[in-house]
Order: C-alpha cells, then sequence, then structure tokens
C-alpha cells in the first residue's frame, strides 16, 4: 500500500489486518475504528499514535482487541 503525499487518507473502519505498511505515513489517515493487527511496518511509537487516535489492534497476545480508551 502507497499513501500518496497531500492527501488525507480516510481509513475509518476500515479492516487494515495484515498489510504491509512499511514506508506508509498515516500521521494524517483517519483511522476511527480501523482495524489492524500483524502489520509489518509499523513501530511500537507509531502504534500508540494510531490507538490514541481510535485504531483498533488485533493482534495482542491473550488480550481481546483493544483500543484507546479513557479510563473511569
Amino acid at each position: 500500500m502507497h499513501i500518496g503525499f497531500g492527501i488525507k487518507q480516510d481509513f475509518a473502519e476500515s479492516d487494515l489486518s495484515e498489510t504491509d505498511l512499511k514506508g506508509t505515513d498515516l500521521s494524517d489517515a483517519n483511522v476511527e475504528n480501523a482495524h489492524f493487527g500483524e502489520n509489518p511496518g509499523i513501530s511500537f511509537n507509531e502504534k500508540r499514535d494510531l490507538i490514541s487516535r481510535g485504531a483498533i489492534f488485533d493482534d495482542e497476545p491473550n488480550k481481546p482487541s483493544y483500543k484507546s480508551k479513557p479510563t473511569r
């Protein structure tokens, strides 16, 4: 997958599981409720950023799908 420069991509509610994201810049993409998992090319920090913007990761061992939610 290659994302063009200067174009804000909308991946809201998309399933990007098992997609090779090496060299992909998702910093301006809408990833609200987008599903990720087993994605080569996503660093720990990128993963944390995506989660903070509403992405859901399905590849955490021994954990159900999760996304960042405020704690009460």
